[in-house]
């Protein structure tokens, strides 16, 4: 239903039936297993069997393993885990990421990792001042259709439509949540408006205002530092991609001359 919609699929689970519904890779667009150590220790999910999950994933077909990418959500508790799930991740065909644990509430949020053992996404960077797109450029589907802005605000208060209704389309893109998420602008949030970065950073991820400080406009003060260092990397990031273009327009800049000599000297013998 999804696909037909033209619409790109994407599965979220743990993975644990994966073996026994392989077929199902075989329709969606990518599956994102949650999984965040090997160590039982440090295993925060209730209900995964960590030994089972790798031994399945080891058992997957090959053909199928470039449609799974296994997502670390790095926490004071796992940060130092996720460098050996991309390892495994990497070494037996599969993608890999990682997010930072977000809390839901302020007793969580001493559980966020140190800034510096987190893996960073340094893939996007826009002008917009708004890096959310739920509602109207992703949507999370529940087991029963229910359709929320996405899977970070799966909450009641948050639901939409119904993803078997036959409007939901027209009550998804009608809905009072989804236009509320179209008008967030970073500079309706206090404190962000007078950042300098703040059109790089968007304000964050919304769902921990929302959960967290009360309101999805509201200011993400626990995430504020993670942002900043996300910007301040992927500027780097471009600055080195320019250098480097640079230095190999100058390389072809040379060629290019020594095959001008070359062609003139030709000539004139």
């Amino acid at each position: 239903m999804i696909k037909d919609n033209g619409l790109i699929c994407e599965l979220l689970t743990n993975g644990v039936l994966m073996l026994e519904n392989e077929e199902v890779l075989n329709v969606v667009d990518s599956a994102i297993i949650s999984l965040d150590t090997f160590k039982e220790s440090t295993n925060d999910r209730k209900g995964l069997d960590l030994n089972k999950i790798k031994n399945d994933l080891l058992e997957l077909e090959k053909g199928l393993r470039n449609k799974v990418t296994l997502r670390s959500v790095v926490s004071k508790m796992t940060e130092e885990e996720w460098p050996t799930i991309k390892e495994f991740a990497f070494n037996n065909g599969f993608g890999f990421m990682s997010s930072i644990f977000l809390p839901n509430n302020k007793e969580e949020i001493k559980n966020q990792p140190n800034i510096c053992n987190i893996d960073l996404d340094l893939s996007v960077i826009n002008f917009s001042g708004n890096f959310c797109g739920a509602s109207y450029k992703e949507i999370a589907i529940d087991s029963d259709g229910t359709v929320y802005p996405c899977q970070a605000l799966i909450d009641d208060s948050l639901s939409i439509t119904n993803i078997l209704s036959e409007k939901w389309y027209s009550e998804l893109n009608n809905s009072v949540i989804t236009n509320t998420f179209r008008n967030l602008t970073v500079n309706n949030i206090e404190r962000c408006k007078e950042c300098n970065i703040r059109y790089l950073c968007g304000g964050g991820c919304r769902a921990v205002p929302y959960n967290i400080y009360g309101g999805l406009d509201k200011y993400s003060e626990c995430m504020c530092d993670y942002q900043k260092e996300i910007v301040k990397l992927r500027l780097i990031k471009i600055l080195d991609s320019l250098e480097e273009s640079e230095k190999d327009d100058k390389r072809t800049s040379k060629k290019q001359h020594r095959k001008h000599k070359k062609e003139m000297l030709h000539e004139s013998n």
